[in-house]
């Protein structure tokens, strides 16, 4: 990580929940949770840990913003991907986040779950059936 204002954007899975990492070149990590905005403890501690080496010895410094909560137990991949969309979608994906999910408690179904979904599905159909 030797580039400055470079992101790594790391999806996370646990106990079948997708959850984002950002990790940044400035030392800094944000952590996004479609479920909550607290960061649970023993991920933290993974991400201080294994971090440490290139953040020194305390690790970096851990972000949480207040983001688009899902309203059922099953789109969390989907709230992730839209996540990184609407971020890569702007030159400082934190400014993006400060902008844009500081205004939304929720995606909307119609406006931005529903397009990501039909995207998928026409690129992956014709993947699935080409035989």
């Amino acid at each position: 990580m030797t580039h400055v204002g470079q992101y790594y954007f790391i999806p996370w899975n646990i106990g079948k929940h997708w959850m984002l990492i950002i990790a940044m070149t400035s030392g800094r990590v944000v952590f996004l949770n479609p479920l909550k905005s607290k960061i649970p403890s023993d991920i933290a501690q993974m991400i201080k840990a294994s971090n440490a080496i290139v953040f020194g010895k305390n690790g970096p410094e851990i972000w949480t913003f207040a983001c688009p909560k899902q309203p059922y137990n099953y789109e969390c991949g989907y709230y992730v991907l839209t996540y990184i969309r609407d971020m890569l979608q702007h030159s400082n994906p934190i400014e993006a986040i400060k902008a844009k999910f500081g205004g939304l408690s929720q995606y909307s179904e119609d406006d931005h779950l529903l397009p990501l979904r039909q995207q998928w599905l026409s690129q992956l159909l014709p993947l699935i059936y080409k035989n």
